[in-house]
């Protein structure tokens, strides 16, 4: 296979981004079934069992020979520094080398990690380290301060489940980051979460591990998308950031197959938001999404059965569905009417529906093993790509950005950036001034229950004489009631005696 002589830059303009990887040949005979162009954008395939030759067009096709920071130079680094959001799809056979372009390894870091620390570096000096807004159901909402510490609280209990950062993690090789000026009328706030898509079911990678299991619902409504009950953790350095998507990769579902030892049988995706507010009161979002989508398999190549064959189907449905989408988007950029992408379909176009529709920049990367044992399916990824290199969007949509005023009472004035240190240092003054305020209530709530105590006591004594006393009064009152009682009784006898004395005489 001839090494690519020209890496061209991408393509600047509205057409789809489409970069294709060749992963090198590992325990196999070099294919000469696959050749790559001198301009380095185009690859040829030949089959001698079919006698035919094929040309398929990519925005720059890498070799073997072409390591992972130029990757990432060439195909994300320009569009991190935009700062405008983007969406990047992997997509490729099960063993081609997708999540190693993606995370890389312990030799050489990925395009995620990378772009992580482009991130942040560029923002270091605009990075807010108490959040004040939040996306909460698709909308920008302002926090209280309880929500701002609530948020702190729970973004510590997501990472007291991460494992410790690899210490080779290094980003010496990624190259001079542009920095960004400092600004003064913005602040940044970063927030991740990252879930899978496995057998049509949505699961939160970063949750605790009470809700890890829990099914999450895909809320589409009025063209905006959420997952309700994503966990969307704040994070400020890269540090951490790095300790959730370790976090994530360890809870995502891998199996071994025929074809890969550790194959993935789900779509993970990882998302970066970026909230960026002004002085202004405005709030802008980008999100950074990275799809690892599962490799697409021929049952009778990986002889799954079982949960594997129910997972093999569920990913290459899904993966049809994005096919038409793609198709359907092709149609429209072609001029074709009454033509309806069917993002609806499954969950995951659903989830990326905005790049879908050329809401968001797109980028689609294709990882293949050019050997002869997967040609067939090599075609139906290479005939994927094709579809998808001739999608133009409309300039207008591509370059729309997601801009929503605050739903909550927020400052207008540009909130300070603060150190972590001044953080935890203002934290632990007012955490003294709270144990003074606790220490001061209680002892005025002593204070008060001793007043209740003593008048309780006193509350009783009344109660007990003012009892005696209506009892005293009573007892003289029927003693009294029993004398007269009685002396009218002896007069009414005295009567009666009087009245038969009078009869007799009477009668004499």
């Amino acid at each position: 296979m001839e090494r690519m002589l020209n890496l061209k830059k991408p393509e600047q303009g509205t057409g789809l981004q489409v970069f294709l990887r060749l992963r090198p040949p590992h325990r196999q005979t070099v294919s000469t079934s696959y050749t790559v162009n001198k301009d380095g954008n185009e690859l040829i395939t030949k089959s001698v069992k079919y006698r035919l030759e094929k040309h398929f067009g990519f925005t720059s096709i890498f070799d073997s020979s072409v390591d992972q920071r130029e990757v990432y130079e060439r195909c994300v680094g320009p569009l991190i520094d935009a700062e405008e959001g983007l969406t990047i799809m992997m997509y490729g056979t099960s063993g081609s080398g997708k999540t190693y372009t993606l995370l890389g390894n312990d030799e050489s870091i990925g395009i995620i990690p990378r772009a992580l620390n482009h991130l942040f570096t560029n923002c270091r000096d605009r990075i807010q380290h108490i959040p004040i807004v939040k996306l909460i159901r698709g909308n920008i909402t302002a926090l209280q301060d309880y929500a701002s510490q609530k948020e702190l609280q729970v973004g510590q209990n997501v990472l007291d489940q991460c494992p410790a950062l690899d210490s080779t993690t290094s980003f010496e090789d990624l190259g001079k980051v542009r920095e960004k000026k400092e600004d003064g009328d913005e602040v940044v706030f970063f927030y991740i979460s990252f879930m899978e898509i496995h057998n049509e079911v949505v699961y939160d990678l970063l949750a605790m591990p009470s809700q890890r299991f829990r099914k999450l619902n895909v809320v589409y409504n009025k063209g905006e998308v959420f997952v309700e009950g994503l966990s969307s953790v704040f994070v400020t350095n890269v540090e951490d950031a790095l300790r959730l998507l370790q976090l994530g990769r360890q809870r995502s579902t891998c199996a071994a197959t025929p074809v890969n030892d550790r194959s993935s049988r789900s779509h993970c995706v990882f998302t970066l938001d970026m909230l960026k507010f002004n002085r202004s009161g405005f709030t802008t979002r980008a999100a950074f999404k990275f799809c690892d989508l599962a490799g697409s398999e021929r049952v009778r190549t990986t002889d799954s059965t079982g949960e594997r064959l129910e997972e093999t189907k569920n990913i290459n449905t899904s993966l049809m569905v994005l096919g038409r989408c793609l198709d359907a988007a092709c149609s429209l950029s072609q001029g074709s009417k009454h033509v309806v992408i069917p993002h609806r379909e499954s969950k995951l176009t659903l989830l990326l529906h905005a790049a879908l529709l050329g809401k968001e920049k797109l980028i689609m990367m294709v990882a293949l093993q050019p050997v002869d044992n997967f040609y067939e399916e090599n075609q139906n990824v290479l005939n994927f790509a094709a579809i998808a290199k001739n999608i133009v969007f409309p300039e207008a949509v591509t370059k729309q950005q997601v801009v929503s005023n605050c739903t909550g009472p927020l400052e207008l004035a540009i909130v300070p950036v603060v150190s972590r240190d001044e953080v935890l240092k203002q934290l632990e003054e007012e955490h003294l001034l709270l144990v003074e305020r606790v220490a001061s209530l209680k002892a005025q709530q002593a204070i008060h229950l001793q007043a209740l105590m003593e008048c309780k006591e006193f509350c009783k004594k009344e109660l007990i004489c003012a009892y005696l006393e209506v009892r005293f009064e009573a007892a003289a009152l029927r003693r009294q009631l029993e004398s007269e009682i009685n002396a009218l009784m002896k007069r009414c006898e005295n009567l009666m005696r009087q009245n038969n004395s009078s009869s007799d005489q009477d009668i004499e």
